[in-house]
């Protein structure tokens, strides 16, 4: 090991970013946040833009302050954010325009207007990708039928991380675990699908080379490293979908077993080894999103605790004071099972005024509206552990054998009362934590491309030895198997009744 024995993480979440430090001694893993700053939306003209010179400023201040602190000879330095997104590049390699958000309404409509052209089994069977109104390609259609002056400009697409790569390194790249989130890359040729692109109007053209995690992007600019006051590290690609990076980072040890990551959104899955391209996986709609060590994350998108986000916002009108633990504090204290929404509701996405539309939708149900902060709450968090436990007993169905644990990752896992109900309603064992698994398995894949860990085996170990994790046991079973039936009912959902 060498003494600098230490890495640069750049986690990206919707709502903020961090840079942080990773130091790798004695198999154990320590992490130290050097810089968190908000990850700015700009709204133009009702166009929903991401803020990207400001979020590559502030990445630009935190390696600096690193650097003041004496973390100036990095080893490498990795970049994860959310999916889908991405910017475009002219000839002289300038942005066109800023990168437009997923939540933006460009997509309204996308979909059907693609199915037209090409088949949802066509677009399945090749990418495996779960049908979702922002993913990627259905972005670029809206540029293909609203704006073909932006492609035709265009000569390079680059998501997000790997924007900010080239940034760094001036080196283009699509960082695969990202990539598979477009709905334009093949599932088992691992390229971008020039069939299905082509014939959507998408220039094939704009397209770079896969690059894969733990492979080394390029050197910081020398003019940017001396501003800096670092050496010219590697920008190493890691899993650039933040998802993939916090799998990584899973401390597992059991045979069977599934996970959650936590967050703005939950995503519930598996880890394979191929992707599971079948009529069954279409018709549930689960995703076959690429992984870090030729792994597949299975997974299905569930609206995560982007509505309890959505509410505070509300709240905090009132209350600037108020946090998250103040509000789960408050939602324990209510009774139970007082009213149920349906997450995955397209009116949750990106409402104006989140409590108004979770109102309505009670109404429109048939249940009592229900006022103040701890009831609507505990109403937000027992309806999204029950649509976890939904789509979890579609997950089971893949397995041969029943799932033993749910681990449960990201920064929705530091919800203590979130992961009781969820062992709750599935009938799991819920293990949970890192807190950090988004960072840490950024910092553990750069840690595998210098070969300071050899496999993902390796690295879970790492984690294990790092880590404080907390188990949660299934508790009032009758009263959550009653109370399931009436969330079904509610939600309009079909489904049997909750695991045994």
């Amino acid at each position: 090991m060498k003494n600098n024995n230490y890495y640069i993480a750049i986690d990206l979440g919707a709502e903020s970013g961090r840079v942080i430090v990773g130091t790798l001694k004695d198999q154990k893993l320590s992490m130290k946040e050097i810089h968190r700053f908000p990850t700015k939306q700009i709204v133009e003209d009702e166009t929903i833009y991401w803020d990207i010179n400001f979020i590559y400023s502030e990445i630009l201040k935190g390696i600096k302050n690193a650097s003041a602190l004496g973390y100036n000879e990095p080893i490498g330095i990795g970049i994860d954010s959310w999916a889908v997104d991405f910017g475009l590049l002219d000839d002289k390699d300038e942005l066109i325009e800023l990168p437009i958000a997923y939540r933006d309404k460009r997509t309204d409509g996308m979909m059907e207007r693609v199915f037209e052209v090409i088949s949802k089994n066509e677009i399945y069977n090749s990418t495996g990708i779960q049908f979702l109104k922002f993913n990627s390609i259905f972005q670029f259609y809206s540029l293909v039928k609203n704006r073909p002056e932006i492609l035709g400009s265009a000569k390079s697409f680059l998501m997000i991380p790997d924007l900010l790569n080239f940034f760094l390194t001036g080196n283009k790249f699509n960082e695969y675990t990202n990539a598979t989130t477009t709905s334009m890359l093949a599932a088992i040729e691992k390229e971008i699908s020039k069939e299905i692109i082509e014939k959507l109007g998408i220039p094939s053209k704009l397209m770079q080379k896969i690059i894969f995690p733990a492979s080394k992007i390029g050197k910081v600019k020398k003019e940017i490293a001396k501003g800096l006051g670092i050496n010219s590290a590697d920008v190493i690609a890691v899993g650039s979908h933040d998802t993939a990076s916090a799998i990584v980072a899973i401390p597992v040890v059991e045979s069977n077993w599934a996970y959650l990551s936590s967050g703005t959104w939950s995503l519930l899955g598996i880890e394979v080894k191929e992707p599971i391209l079948t009529e069954k996986a279409q018709e549930y709609s689960f995703t076959n999103e690429g992984g870090v060590d030729n792994t597949i994350r299975f997974l299905k998108n569930i609206m995560g605790l982007w509505i309890l986000q959505g509410s505070r916002l509300s709240w905090s009108k009132e209350n600037e004071d108020l946090d998250y633990s103040t509000i789960t504090n408050l939602a324990e204290k209510e009774k139970p099972f007082q009213a149920f929404i349906n997450p995955d509701d397209e009116r949750f996405f990106n409402p104006n005024d989140m409590i108004a539309e979770i109102e309505k939708y009670l109404s429109e149900t048939n249940q009592q509206i229900v006022n103040g902060i701890g009831v609507l709450a505990r109403v937000i968090l027992e309806s999204l552990a029950f649509k976890v436990a939904y789509y979890f007993q579609q997950l089971s169905s893949f397995m041969n054998e029943p799932i033993e644990v749910l681990h449960i990752v990201g920064g929705g896992s530091q919800n203590k009362l979130l992961n009781q109900f969820i062992a709750n309603a599935c009938n799991v064992k819920v293990v949970s934590g890192p807190t950090e698994g988004t960072a840490a398995g950024n910092i553990m894949t750069q840690a595998l491309a210098n070969s300071d860990v050899k496999t993902l085996s390796e690295i879970r170990q790492y984690i294990r030895n790092s880590y404080d994790i907390i188990d949660y046991f299934p508790q009032n079973r009758k009263e959550w198997k009653t109370n399931y039936k009436r969330f079904l009912d509610k939600c309009s959902l079909q489904g049997g009744d909750l695991n045994e």
